[in-house]
């Protein structure tokens, strides 16, 4: 009986916690955000950040979307990936990124890119990249957070 209502304790917190989301939304990709962080169009780009100042520094989502070009394959995707990015380092040389992980994956049963490399936008930053084509649009979300967190 203890776990049962233990099962149903979690349930009801995982309930409440999902009806409060906050949900990011445009016509390419939809997430749920956690409540103090905002969206907003810089440019061609959707770039998502907390807004308390220190939380602000540790990560970013940017979400990038276009009509697909000749170049948009997934292959030209992983291939993009699989390798170590460029990124500029704290004394002002060029590091290599590390690729730690990449794969295809099903999300909402849509094949995506994923990978995931440390160093390759921000030095000490981890940043996951997912990438789809769907129809005949092709979408690339980013999200860097300090290694720390």
């Amino acid at each position: 009986m203890t776990r049962l209502k233990n099962c149903l304790f979690i349930l009801a917190l995982t309930l409440a916690w999902n009806a409060q989301a906050k949900v990011f939304r445009n016509a390419y990709v939809q997430f749920e955000l956690p409540d103090q962080w905002n969206c907003s169009m810089e440019g061609t780009e959707w770039v998502c950040v907390s807004s308390k100042p220190n939380d602000a520094k540790e990560s970013i989502i940017i979400l990038a979307a276009k009509e697909v070009g000749p170049q948009d394959t997934f292959s030209a995707y992983e291939n993009y990936l699989k390798t170590p990015k460029q990124a500029g380092g704290a004394t002002g040389k060029t590091v290599a990124s590390q690729v730690k992980s990449l794969k295809t994956r099903k999300i909402n049963d849509h094949q995506w890119v994923d990978a995931l490399h440390l160093g390759s936008e921000i030095p000490g930053y981890y940043t996951r990249y997912v990438a789809t084509i769907k129809d005949r649009i092709a979408s690339l979300v980013t999200f860097s957070a300090h290694q720390k967190y």
